[in-house]
């Protein structure tokens, strides 16, 4: 309806004159105040524009805006966008629903724990390889990526749950926690690297499959955010949803999801269909690997089961 909702206003104690006017996405609201023109340095006619939700304007600024597009964006947390022309409600509460930056439009939207856990075992467990960076001047991610590639898929038999603030979408357990699970004395340092790897790509799985069940097409997949500068990472993700990765050129998508919806509000684009041939421009395709296929089948069973087994546990401990 595109107002605000009265009832849950009433219910909170707050009056709607205390909120901001509700406008579309990318719409021209005023001019910029004079004073902070003179501290950036702009022209005093410049405009100001509407923008929306982050993850909205990410989606649009990796050119998700139809049906059968999604977004997962691995920076701290991972977020997952699916652009639907239709408001999405799920009765089991897996997967909440917005309105989306593009007019008329909604946005399938879920966050879980994402990039947070990598860093966590990189601050806490590879001093060496932060010294090695500092030293050689490379980031330390990449000296992780070259240590888990030369693990094979499935971390032989070794599997995570990233879930070290509870587990968000689509279990929605905040009891749930992190688990490594079936090391040996034969596994090393790098497949510890690998399994967060896999077990984040998993949880891009477990969303997908939620998405599948309330009937959203899912046909290839837009990266954007800090992991998508892996690209291991993002063939995981390909051989675990056995679907095109598409790495963009431009990985701060949010910020160029923003300009996009300027463009549109001041008449630069005459839509953001326009604005998205002009401005989105992907980088590469990370194709799925179908010999890893079967392999990565098990390791998500394997995901599942185990965060199902431990289900008990975590309600007691």
């Amino acid at each position: 309806k595109k107002v605000w909702w009265k009832d849950m206003l009433s219910y909170l104690g707050v009056k709607e004159i205390q909120l901001p006017e509700v406008r579309e996405s990318g719409e021209v609201v005023g001019s910029i105040q004079p004073k902070i023109a003179r501290e950036l340095g702009l022209s005093a006619d410049t405009l100001v524009t509407t923008g929306a939700l982050d993850q909205a304007c990410g989606a649009i600024g990796v050119g998700n805006l139809v049906p059968g597009v999604i977004s997962e964006n691995t920076g701290a947390a991972l977020a997952i966008c699916a652009t639907v022309d239709h408001p999405i409600f799920d009765k089991k509460g897996r997967m909440p629903c917005h309105y989306h930056g593009i007019p008329d439009t909604y946005m399938a939207h879920t966050f879980t724990t994402g990039g947070m856990v990598l860093r966590w075992f990189r601050d806490k467990f590879c001093s060496m390889e932060i010294d090695i960076s500092s030293f050689i001047k490379v980031d330390s991610y990449n000296l992780l990526d070259q240590e888990a590639a030369q693990v094979p898929p499935g971390c032989n038999g070794l599997v995570m749950l990233p879930h070290l603030q509870g587990a968000m979408a689509p279990e929605s357990n905040p009891k749930a926690k992190g688990v490594f699970y079936g090391f040996t004395l034969h596994h090393g340092k790098a497949h510890f690297v690998r399994s967060i790897m896999e077990a984040i790509a998993f949880a891009v799985q477990r969303n997908i499959d939620v998405l599948e069940d309330l009937g959203i097409k899912v046909d290839e997949i837009r990266s954007l955010g800090g992991g998508s500068r892996s690209l291991l990472w993002s063939q995981i993700k390909a051989d675990v949803t056995q679907r095109s990765v598409y790495i963009m050129e431009n990985e701060e998508a949010a910020c160029l999801g923003a300009a996009m919806l300027a463009g549109v509000a001041t008449g630069i684009y005459p839509n953001l269909k326009v604005a998205t041939k002009k401005m989105v421009s992907i980088k590469k395709q990370v194709k799925p690997n179908k010999a890893n296929m079967d392999i990565y089948k098990q390791g998500y069973k394997r995901y599942t089961s185990l965060y199902n087994s431990l289900l008990d546990m975590f309600k007691k401990y």
